[in-house]
């Protein structure tokens, strides 16, 4: 689809930028450090003490202003337990997902500027026994903190908990 047949979409650049799959994703854009995406854990729902890892697919918007073109992103995953004590872990700093993508911008008469390559989404991991202090039994929220970067534009997706495989 395109823009005109389905205004509102222009910013998940799905004409400009080639994201291999075109999954579904989101478009979260920090136009200064102190951003935040916050998802609230129902009571009950919380119980993160069988899981290993969080992890999420992301890529760089090579078309965002908010992104200079050769500089990395970078971020901070928070968690907070139900009696309010927090854990924040920030990306490595070496995140294959968070390098500006190889590519070249184009204009074109009809769609503005275009990224020549594909923009692939690749995941990044936290280990869960990196959040000390909180309690993943009771954990009552999620964050992801945009407080490494002064601005940004990513695209993400497939958010999940992962637990070790069963024998």
């Amino acid at each position: 689809y395109t823009p005109e047949m389905l205004p509102g979409s222009e910013p998940c650049r799905r004409v400009t930028v080639t994201i291999p799959g075109q999954p579904a994703l989101v478009v979260v854009t920090w136009p200064e450090l102190g951003g935040e995406w916050k998802f609230a854990l129902p009571a009950g729902e919380g119980d993160l003490s069988g899981y290993t890892t969080f992890t999420l697919r992301a890529a760089v918007d090579p078309l965002s202003s908010l992104n200079p073109e050769g500089i990395p992103q970078s971020f901070s995953l928070r968690l907070t337990d139900r009696a309010g004590n927090t854990a924040t872990v920030p990306t490595r700093i070496d995140e294959l997902a968070l390098v500006f993508p190889a590519g070249v911008v184009q204009e074109d008469s009809f769609f503005g500027s275009l990224f020549t390559s594909p923009v692939p989404m690749t995941s990044i991991r936290w280990a869960l026994s990196e959040f000390a202090g909180v309690d993943l039994t009771e954990i009552s929220e999620v964050a992801l903190i945009f407080d490494q970067t002064p601005s940004g534009t990513l695209f993400i997706n497939d958010l999940e908990w992962v637990r070790p495989s069963q024998p």
